[in-house]
């Protein structure tokens, strides 16, 4: 079934330069945001930078709209435009502005409350066209180091967020986190193969995953009792507060 009978690349390419302009603007403006003083001209970039994440966030919510409810032609179409002059990969646009965002865990560190509201938007759209399941989506999404990339972020501790909250595992990161193994799981749901399993067995870091299990685990237990005593301030029922006792007990028992 065909989604377009018209010449709709522009609508497509649009979308491309502005994922492709955002994520080259991030490592630009992470390092103007660390300077002690800004020139005029680099405040305007800082507030373009700004303006593109914006637009991104938004682009990305219009297209994940467009595939909700497991949209089989619309899943398909975003893979490639048949019938255009030019065809655009939103599934390889997607992945390629996440790495940008957070490739590692270095770059993770520096990540931001607004840029965060643009990797959430990545995710989500990522989980829709997985989801159905779409097939080939699923299979090219395991191909691109997303899976990598995952269980890189899996590891991080968004030291940014966590000034932020004051909090070792705030639950801006909780939930980044869960939507990360969230995709995880989309690209699994509904095989008849062992295809992405194989390729997910292959790259998995099973070191990152009894760690993970151990540091949730235990962050619960400590910040739970740091809420209850008093230790943790605030309206939260979980918290382990940043430079106290409590976080280097967590740190050294994971």
């Amino acid at each position: 079934k065909a989604i377009s009978t018209m010449e709709d690349s522009g609508l497509w390419q649009t979308f491309h330069e502005l994922m492709e302009e955002t994520g080259h603007f991030t490592k630009r403006a992470r390092a103007l945001k660390i300077m002690p003083s800004l020139a005029a001209w680099e405040k305007q970039l800082l507030a373009e930078y700004d303006e593109h994440l914006t637009s991104a966030d938004i682009a990305l919510h219009t297209m994940r709209l467009m595939v909700e409810g497991h949209y089989v032609e619309m899943q398909d179409y975003l893979f490639t435009q048949m019938g255009n002059s030019r065809s655009v990969n939103v599934l390889e646009t997607s992945c390629l502005l996440l790495k940008r965002f957070c490739s590692d865990e270095a770059s993770a560190d520096t990540t931001e409350e607004r840029e965060v509201d643009v990797i959430d938007s990545v995710l989500a759209l990522l989980i829709e066209l997985a989801q159905g399941p779409n097939l080939r989506n699923q299979e090219h999404l395991s191909h691109l180091g997303l899976v990598e990339t995952v269980f890189k972020l899996l590891s991080a501790n968004f030291v940014q967020l966590q000034r932020a909250a004051g909090d070792v595992y705030p639950s801006r990161v909780r939930l980044l986190k869960s939507q990360f193994v969230q995709v995880l799981l989309a690209l699994l749901e509904g095989r008849q193969d062992k295809r992405i399993h194989a390729t997910m067995i292959s790259r998995i870091d099973l070191q990152v995953v009894r760690e993970r299990i151990v540091f949730v685990y235990l962050y619960f237990i400590f910040g739970t009792r740091d809420v209850s005593s008093g230790r943790a301030s605030g309206s939260k029922t979980v918290a382990v507060p940043l430079g106290g006792q409590t976080q280097r007990l967590l740190m050294n028992s994971v």
